[in-house]
Order: C-alpha cells, then sequence, then structure tokens
C-alpha cells in the first residue's frame, strides 16, 4: 500500500536522563572550574549523561536541551561574599538565596545568561524538578592564562564522581 507524502522521519534517541551545563572560561584560572569538570566528562563519558560546555558555545540555549529529562546540573564558579574560597556548593536551585556565578552576567545582547534561562524555563513549566548548582567559592578569577588552584582542581574531581554517581542512579531508575 503507498503513502502520499514523506516518510515520517526516524524518532530520536531519548536523552540522556541528566544534563550537565557547564560553565567558565577554560583560560581564566579559578573561574575554569566547569572546564575542568568538562574534561573529565570528556575522558569517563559516563552513560546517562550528556554535557554541553556553555561559555564555549556561542549560541548555547539551555531551553532547548531541556526536554525529557530527569535532571540538570549547573556546574559552575561561584563567589559568595563571606564565604572562603574553595568551599563546594551543592544547592538546590530553588533553595533559598542562590549565590553569583560566574556565568550569571549576561554574554552579550543577544544572549541570556544559562542562570536567566533557566529561570525562565522554570516559569515555563520546562524545568524538571531535579535542578542543582554544582560549584566552587573562588576569589577573584584570575587574569587570562592562569592555571586554577589547587582546590578548584580537587572540588572538579569531586564534582565528577558525583555526576557519575548521579547519572549511574538515573539510569537504573529508568
Amino acid at each position: 500500500m503507498s503513502r502520499d507524502g514523506p516518510a515520517p522521519p526516524a524518532s530520536a534517541p531519548a536523552p540522556a536522563p541528566l544534563l550537565v551545563i557547564l560553565c567558565g572560561n577554560p583560560l581564566a584560572g579559578d573561574d575554569a572550574f566547569g572546564s575542568l569538570v568538562a574534561r573529565g566528562l570528556e575522558a569517563r563519558a559516563p552513560a546517562g549523561v550528556e554535557w554541553v560546555a556553555a561559555a564555549l558555545c556561542p549560541a548555547f540555549r539551555a531551553i532547548d536541551l531541556l526536554a525529557g529529562r530527569r535532571a540538570i546540573r549547573v556546574v559552575d564558579a561561584v563567589r559568595w561574599p563571606g564565604v572562603e574560597a574553595g568551599r563546594l556548593i551543592d544547592l538546590g536551585w530553588f533553595e533559598g538565596v542562590r549565590p553569583h556565578l560566574e556565568s550569571e552576567t549576561v554574554v552579550s545582547t543577544h544572549r541570556l545568561s544559562v542562570a536567566l534561562e533557566l529561570d525562565l524555563a522554570d516559569s515555563l513549566g520546562l524545568l524538571p524538578h531535579d535542578v542543582r548548582l554544582l560549584g566552587v567559592t573562588i576569589g577573584p578569577a584570575g587574569k587570562t592564562g592562569t592555571r586554577p588552584s589547587p582546590a578548584v582542581e580537587q572540588a572538579a574531581r569531586w564534582v565528577l564522581r558525583k555526576i557519575e554517581a548521579e547519572a549511574a542512579r538515573a539510569l537504573s531508575s529508568i
């Protein structure tokens, strides 16, 4: 039996249950936190995780990646007045007062920050219930070309292990 019109599109694979949005400037000292985690994810490629380095993608739009996700993790360096540099942050996106993210400033007049996009997505009912900030507090981000501090490098390893464990749990609950 013949059909009129084009063949239906092949169904797309289901998105990974855990989306990790990595923020930061890989060339600016401790602000490279998200980039350090990205390198670890690239090396280990854990199942159940999709990640995107938002800082390196000028056309990045978080809202386009949210459909079908069980959880979202935003990985970024954090400035939190009165909190010493090197402190790990694991905070629900909507739990109380969120510290200032290094990526939170508007990138340009053509793009919203990741934080603003996620807040907009929440207003539109597009966010999953499980959204968390995984970060490390930093002092001055550093001059271009400086290396991250040992505390930030250690925090990146902790976040990578946490993401791997969360991805394993998300896959086991499918």
